[in-house]
């Protein structure tokens, strides 16, 4: 196996070992990482989540933004709780 040399910052060097245990080299910790992150990416929809996420693109592909609430995020809480109340979400 070719082994390369890679240079981090002492703040990534912590990082990585507080990550792994002590029989964990950098390499298998870093491995992990790239696979959860290649997992996460890859998580796929199901059919009606799918269907909703096209039908919303497709919305606003066409110009039609008659589903969009507008929110005042000054007052967030406030406007969650109408927004529930009025059993938008």
């Amino acid at each position: 196996m070719v082994m390369k040399t890679i240079k981090v910052t002492e703040e990534v060097h912590t990082m990585l070992s507080e990550l792994g245990s002590k029989k964990d080299t950098y390499n298998e910790i870093i491995l992990k990482l790239i696979q959860e992150h290649n997992e996460n990416m890859s998580e796929e929809l199901d059919d009606d989540q799918a269907s909703y996420y096209n039908k919303c693109i497709e919305k606003i592909e066409n110009d039609d933004y008659s589903d969009i609430i507008e929110v005042d995020f000054d007052n967030i809480d406030e406007e969650l709780k109408r927004l529930e109340n009025e059993g938008l979400i």
